[in-house]
């Protein structure tokens, strides 16, 4: 697989700088064209609704605190357009002009709902870029995020407050030898190959047979010679034995396998998944 298109989703939140930054490196490394999407909530349809009953006032205070946060979003997410790409000098196109070699960027604002607009426009993309959820929408259980991760049938890089230097870091990859953890290794390959540094990690009860062995065979059929690290199961959850693992050798990115189900009742990703997702500062590499 090679990276050529990217969707960043900008959302105009407290992170959304992380998420054009990392989409600016991933593009510069891959020389890829980044589409910079803004996903502007429409609020006519919300009127009817707040303003009916008693306490009109109130509801139409409501509406007006509501546009103006969508306003403050659009705005926030294209200066962060304007600054670190535009201010920067970099090659910026229309979204359906022809690309040229190289990295390109455009800036697309629409009228819709995150996650739809993203299941639909990502699928034609070779990755998503985004950024953590903040509590305000939903955090690891944000629908946009969700949207992202089961609906595109795309690899989603989940920026964090770390950069990102593509060519310079140091890759952990986690490994379970599932399914999902096979998909995100695939697809991360290009990140792999760039890297200056890869290590496989396998969180085991029974040494020899985490299957790192096997994953290195893989990885060195593409010229990627992984470092092996087995970790011992802690007394703590897979998920916290895993965290500290991959913080104590700071690593700048993580890939991994995402796990989930929409089952009103559970929750959205698994354990290991969720815990990574709490962690602002680390990259991670996602796919299911």
């Amino acid at each position: 697989m090679s990276i050529r298109s990217l969707l960043a989703l900008v959302d105009g939140g407290e992170t959304s700088e992380n998420a054009i930054e990392a989409a600016v490196s991933v593009g510069r490394a891959f020389d890829a064209y980044v589409e910079v999407l803004h996903v502007e909530t429409p609020v006519n349809p919300y009127m009817s609704v707040l303003s009916a009953g008693d306490g009109l006032a109130a509801s139409v205070k409501l509406v007006d605190d509501f546009a103006q946060e969508t306003r403050n979003r659009a705005m926030k997410a294209e200066e962060l357009f304007r600054s670190r790409c535009i201010g920067a000098g970099l090659s910026v196109i229309a979204p359906d002009a022809a690309r040229p070699d190289g990295a390109s960027f455009s800036w697309h604002l629409v009228t819709g709902h995150d996650n739809p607009e993203l299941a639909r426009r990502g699928r034609l993309f070779d990755m998503i870029v985004m950024a953590r959820p903040d509590s305000k929408d939903g955090g690891a259980d944000s629908a946009a995020l969700e949207a992202a991760l089961f609906d595109t049938a795309r690899p989603v890089l989940i920026a964090g407050r770390k950069p990102l230097a593509v060519a310079d870091a140091h890759v952990a990859v986690a490994w379970d030898a599932s399914r999902e953890a096979a998909r995100s290794v695939g697809a991360a390959l290009p990140f792999l190959r760039l890297a200056k540094r890869v290590t496989a990690i396998a969180v085991t009860d029974t040494p020899g047979a985490d299957g790192l062995e096997d994953l290195a065979r893989y990885l060195g059929s593409h010229a990627i010679q992984p470092q092996l690290h087995p970790v011992p199961r802690e007394e703590c959850s897979i998920a916290e034995t895993l965290h500290h693992a991959i913080s104590e050798m700071a690593a700048d990115l993580t890939v991994m396998g995402a796990y989930g189900h929409s089952v009103i009742g559970e929750f959205l990703f698994g354990g290991v998944t969720r815990d990574m997702l709490k962690d602002q500062h680390i990259p991670l590499f996602l796919a299911h």
